[in-house]
């Protein structure tokens, strides 16, 4: 956080990774919770956010919500990667946004569509079909003024 502060960056992108083996979503995040609180009080010394990415096992805008309420931290929101909940749980943009727009600080921009095993097979943006354009326009129109990173 303190090389963050150096270079005036504000956001540092972190993953909650895979849930072990050992245990379930539910099970791991009073675990979470006290380590999220506990890096969101060291980030607010720096003057940084962290921001947790719709990313492995994450990707459930719900328990993401869930989470962010529990953690209740203002340096600790979530990156929105719009791809992740669209292609690994199939949810609307719609649903996502009202889960995930009070604690979004930054999104991921990234196209893919379906292989023959039904894969997601990452394209140039526009040449797939996660629906960019409406997820976009639902945060234009929502308000968000944040950054957003083409992957």
């Amino acid at each position: 956080m303190k090389l963050a502060t150096h270079l005036n960056t504000h956001i540092i992108r972190i993953y909650g990774g895979h849930v072990p083996e050992t245990y379930t979503i539910d099970t791991i995040m009073p675990f979470l919770v006290e380590n999220l609180q506990e890096i969101g009080d060291e980030a607010e010394e720096y003057d940084v956010y962290l921001g947790l990415e719709t990313h492995d096992d994450w990707t459930d805008s719900a328990v993401c919500a869930r989470l962010m309420a529990q953690v209740d931290h203002p340096r600790i929101r979530v990156i929105w990667d719009l791809h992740h909940p669209y292609r690994v749980k199939g949810e609307s943009p719609e649903v996502t946004y009202v889960n995930l727009a009070p604690y979004t600080i930054g999104i991921h921009v990234k196209d893919s569509i379906l292989n023959n095993k039904g894969e997601p097979t990452y394209v140039l943006l526009g040449e797939g079909d996660v629906p960019l354009k409406r997820m976009l326009d639902i945060l234009i129109h929502g308000g968000y003024d944040s950054f957003a990173t083409l992957e």
